[in-house]
């Protein structure tokens, strides 16, 4: 600032001097012409510039209060924004530190939740395993109380058919697994048919070589027609009892031979082999009370 004011004094005066030898030419008059030059000329120099000088003493100190001042304001400026710049680096120091809290505590979180998680899976595995485990248990006791049941249910069945039989079959006794009724007396295919039929019974046909050794001990007789023959179809042995195909025949050796085309019933022979002989002959024979074969 000092630097400025001298520059400007001095071209002041510079021009004041100029000045002042134009107009002496102009005019051809001689104000400027000093006897003393050095002194003379400082004294009006002081005499010009004192006015100017007292201006800028006056001054001077509101320019260096202002300067001060505007320093001041600025000093004050660069404080408000360094203490802005402060609390901004606090406030993101303060975030930053928030934000690692935060990522620190959803780690924490997540850690937590696949632990929980993964204690809720092997708690539902185990459960799934105990479940399957008490399912089995379940399964293997309604099992046994189905075979309980399927069991009793049988013997009372049996229970039940013994007495039906006794009642509704009184001659009829229980061979192997069925009731059959033996008789004695000889009467012709035809005529031993109407018998059986008769006490609600059928001609009995025989369904299984084991069946056929559990009657055998019961015969008394060589020869009892069954209800097996070929009446309608030749060569065709259907069971009168269930209207079917018999379901066992044993033949003895060469037969059937229909002897004549005159053989279409079938006799047991000898309790172990079956032989067709003429429906007219009379035998014993046996009743069945099913017409299951």
């Amino acid at each position: 600032m000092l630097r400025i004011q001298t520059y400007f004094l001095c071209a002041l005066l510079a021009f004041h001097l100029h000045g002042c030898q134009s107009d002496g030419q102009d005019k051809a008059r001689s104000v400027c012409l000093l006897q003393d030059p050095p002194n003379q000329c400082g004294d009006f120099c002081l005499s010009v510039l004192e006015p100017l000088l007292n201006h800028i003493a006056k001054h001077q100190e509101q320019w260096n209060t202002s300067d001060a001042l505007k320093l001041q304001d600025t000093q004050a400026k660069l404080d408000k924004i360094q203490t802005t710049l402060v609390g901004q680096t606090t406030s993101f120091d303060d975030l930053k530190g928030r934000l690692e809290r935060t990522e620190t505590n959803q780690k924490d979180l997540h850690n937590e939740s696949q632990i929980k998680i993964e204690g809720l899976q092997s708690s539902l595995q185990e459960m799934g395993k105990n479940f399957e485990e008490r399912l089995l248990k379940i399964e293997v006791q309604q099992n046994a109380i189905q075979t309980k049941m399927e069991t009793e249910r049988a013997a009372l069945q049996t229970t039940l058919t013994r007495i039906y039989h006794t009642i509704e079959f009184p001659k009829f006794k229980l061979i192997g697994s069925r009731y059959f009724y033996i008789d004695d007396t000889e009467n012709s295919w035809p005529e031993a048919k109407e018998s059986c039929r008769e006490m609600g019974a059928h001609l009995a046909a025989i369904k299984d070589a084991e069946e056929l050794a559990a009657i055998k001990v019961k015969l008394t007789k060589k020869r009892y027609w069954l209800g097996i023959n070929d009446r309608e179809f030749s060569g065709v042995y259907m069971s009168v009892a269930s209207g079917k195909r018999a379901p066992f025949l044993k033949w003895g050796s060469g037969e059937p031979n229909h002897a004549g085309n005159a053989e279409r019933c079938v006799e047991l022979l000898g309790g172990i082999e079956m032989n067709d002989n003429k429906c007219s002959d009379k035998y014993g024979f046996i009743c069945q009370s099913d017409t299951e074969f």
